[in-house]
């Protein structure tokens, strides 16, 4: 766990009682890259997942690329891909194709049997 676990659970707890009167895809986000830092994973997906249906998001592709490297930490590279896809058929500018580049790698090297 990160030594700031302290610091990152009182954020969760603020941003969590500012969404019982607030609804924003930004603070579903914020929230998601807390629990990334945690590696609370199922938590960070969820929360991705609420800010993408939020109508007003601004930064779907973005979320998208979050969302496939949680998928791709936890070595889940065809979920991780369908993501990068996802990214990239909003945008397929070179953070996305990036992305994707990564993902597929590491995913041969794992058939391959190798660390990467």
């Amino acid at each position: 766990m990160p030594e700031n676990l302290p610091m990152l659970l009182a954020e969760i707890e603020a941003i969590t009682d500012i969404m019982q009167s607030v609804k924003s895809a930004y603070l579903h986000v914020l929230r998601a890259n807390l629990y990334v830092e945690m590696q609370q994973y199922t938590n960070a997906i969820s929360d991705y997942e609420k800010a993408l249906s939020d109508d007003d998001v601004n930064n779907k592709m973005w979320i998208y690329r979050r969302i496939a490297f949680v998928y791709m930490i936890q070595k889940d590279y065809d979920t991780a891909i369908e993501y990068c896809n996802k990214a990239i058929a909003i945008n397929s500018n070179e953070e996305n194709l990036d992305m994707l580049i990564e993902v597929k790698t590491k995913q041969i090297l794992e058939k391959q049997g190798q660390k990467d």
